[in-house]
């Protein structure tokens, strides 16, 4: 086989070598290296770009906050979190996802960015999409199974039509109609829908919220708790799924929070968790007292891939 062909595929990431910078694309370059040296000081030889000036500042470049521009915001947020720290000291920290939510949008939301990538995120301007991740996110605290997600999403749905409330509802990819002078089928209206259409639905809904929850709502999670304005066991148990210190450490060690908590309730004996470390020991006979227990056979698989 001939291996000698030139490859001349197009390159278009600007902070590649080969990639060719014009006059489109330099912003975007700017704000990659801001962004890097920023998060990583003194990475960027001749750097003379901005540095944020802020500890919200450079708390949102560590935490990966892209929705917004931090340094032409951060005047702001200091301002916003300032307001939010003395409320601390009156009231005390951030304790429910409710108000947890209300200060993410109060305090990021008017400075986020209008582009196609902030949807999802912009869509907390609308009391009812606010009001709906309030209770997803009370969902995850409880640590609800995936199933009893989509049952519950498809209870609220309902209610809303019972209620007369806004069938029109956003599912992303999976919609029929667009809404608002916007130009993409991103909702539709469940109206329309039987049951096993409704119940397709709210799969792949639930999954797509768990996913915006991890990977952009975290994020500014990660912000307050830093910040200190979230009271710890509200932060871990979102993260993590629990703030029980030994469960954590298995959950860090990459177990399912499922097995997690079958460990911790019935074979405390058949592991071994260093706090110190974060490390974690299984024994050698714990495989085999999941199978004469009859335990699932997922989590008896699990169980043999961690045990050594």
């Amino acid at each position: 086989m001939k291996a000698d062909k030139d490859i001349n595929d197009q390159v278009d990431n600007v902070l590649l070598k080969n990639s060719v910078i014009t006059e489109e694309n330099t912003n975007e370059l700017i704000r990659a290296e801001e962004f890097i040296e920023n998060y990583e000081p003194e990475t960027i030889q001749n750097y003379q770009q901005r540095y944020a000036a802020t500890n919200i500042g450079k708390i949102c470049i560590l935490n990966n906050v892209t929705e917004i521009d931090v340094f032409d915001c951060e005047a702001g947020l200091d301002k916003k979190v300032s307001e939010y720290a003395q409320n601390v000291l009156l009231n005390g920290k951030i304790s429910d996802s409710g108000t947890l939510l209300d200060a993410i949008c109060d305090i990021f939301l008017p400075y986020t960015r209008e582009n196609e990538e902030n949807n999802n995120f912009l869509r907390f301007r609308n009391i009812s999409a606010k009001n709906y991740y309030k209770m997803f996110l009370s969902w995850k605290l409880q640590s609800l199974p995936f199933n009893q997600m989509i049952s519950h999403t498809i209870t609220y749905w309902r209610r809303i039509i019972s209620q007369n409330g806004d069938p029109i509802v956003y599912v992303g990819k999976w919609g029929t109609q667009t809404r608002d002078g916007g130009h993409r089928n991103l909702w539709t209206d469940i109206r329309e829908k039987d049951q096993a259409q409704l119940i397709n639905l709210a799969i792949v809904r639930v999954k797509e919220e768990q996913d915006f929850i991890d990977n952009t709502i975290m994020k500014f999670v990660e912000v307050l708790h830093d910040l200190e304005l979230i009271e710890q066991n509200l932060y871990l148990t979102l993260k993590y799924g629990t703030a029980n210190a030994v469960e954590i450490v298995l959950i860090k060690n990459g177990v399912s929070l499922s097995l997690t908590q079958l460990l911790i309730e019935k074979y405390s004996d058949s592991i071994s968790v260093n706090l110190l470390t974060d490390t974690v020991l299984f024994s050698k006979e714990l495989v085999n007292k999941m199978k004469q227990n009859d335990e699932n056979q997922i989590l008896i698989y699990e169980a043999m891939t961690n045990t050594f």
